[in-house]
């Protein structure tokens, strides 16, 4: 029967955007779920529902069902040799330094955003005692890479390419932005109600990203500058968050400086994140190189 559906599978690439999508979903869930009831249904009965291994391993699993997916989808669907490459990763050097200017950009913007704070007062330093800095950096880099590696991968690769395939490359960047942003709030309804004024920016955050995969050294259309930077983001207010070494004055509105800690979510944040995205988008032009990949 597998094989049957398997042999299917080039038919579903005629199919509207909306199908497509559907079916992945479907395919995703069909590869998923089993197996997270076979690992994670023991640690439910030991632990429960809401101990940290529990949802550790329910989003390993998901993790692995999403990459899975991605790899049959593009061997079987789009009959591409490589499909990991042909989304935009690749394992070469020239992966390895767009990575590393992706993470150098995020880490000097952080920094660059952070000092005009402290320097407007808005912000302060405090380094507190007896910190397990290499914990906190590690749980900042996992967290980075893992969350970035995976998003970037499902919506600036497969979702972009699935869209580029039904409607031209800028309105595919801006509904697939658009998408990426909302998908953020899939959260009870009185943490969407907190956290809202976070949308424009990780829509905005969703473009500069496309526009970063106009800047990859290793192939066309590299995932390096943009799995870097987001990474390098996700990772450093991790580990702003988790020292405790940094601290928002709150005589300045949270929506200057960031509702929740999260500059995304502030008119400031907003500015610097549509800076960056100006600067990769004249990079391009200068490199003669299309603005949206």
């Amino acid at each position: 029967m597998f094989d049957r559906l398997l042999a299917q599978a080039p038919k579903l690439a005629a199919y509207p955007l909306p199908l497509r999508i559907a079916s992945f979903i479907g395919v995703l869930l069909v590869l998923w779920l089993p197996v997270a009831a076979l690992t994670c249904w023991p640690l439910v009965l030991s632990l429960g529902w809401s101990h940290n291994l529990t949802n550790l391993m329910a989003v390993l699993t998901l993790y692995l069902a999403i990459l899975t997916t991605l790899w049959l989808w593009g061997r079987r669907v789009r009959g591409q040799q490589r499909p990991l490459s042909a989304y935009g990763w690749s394992w070469n050097r020239g992966m390895v330094q767009d990575l590393a200017m992706g993470v150098a950009i995020a880490i000097a913007s952080f920094a660059l955003l952070h000092g005009l704070y402290y320097l407007l007062g808005w912000f302060w330093w405090e380094m507190p005692p007896n910190q397990s800095w290499l914990t906190i950096w590690l749980n900042g880099i996992l967290n980075g890479v893992g969350i970035a590696f995976l998003e970037e991968l499902f919506f600036r690769g497969w979702f972009l390419a699935e869209f580029r395939h039904s409607m031209p490359r800028k309105q595919a960047a801006v509904w697939t932005s658009a998408i990426f942003a909302t998908l953020h709030f899939l959260k009870p309804l009185d943490a969407v109600l907190a956290t809202w004024p976070q949308w424009p920016g990780l829509w905005l955050l969703g473009m500069t990203m496309v526009q970063a995969r106009a800047l990859g050294r290793a192939q066309p259309g590299s995932l390096g500058w943009s799995i870097g930077m987001h990474g390098g983001w996700v990772c450093t207010i991790t580990v702003l968050s988790l020292s405790g070494m940094g601290h928002y004055s709150p005589a300045v509105p949270a929506w200057l400086t960031g509702i929740g800690g999260n500059p995304l979510a502030s008119v400031s944040g907003l500015a610097f994140m549509a800076i960056v995205f100006g600067l990769l988008r004249w990079r391009a032009h200068r490199q003669s190189m299309p603005p949206i990949h």
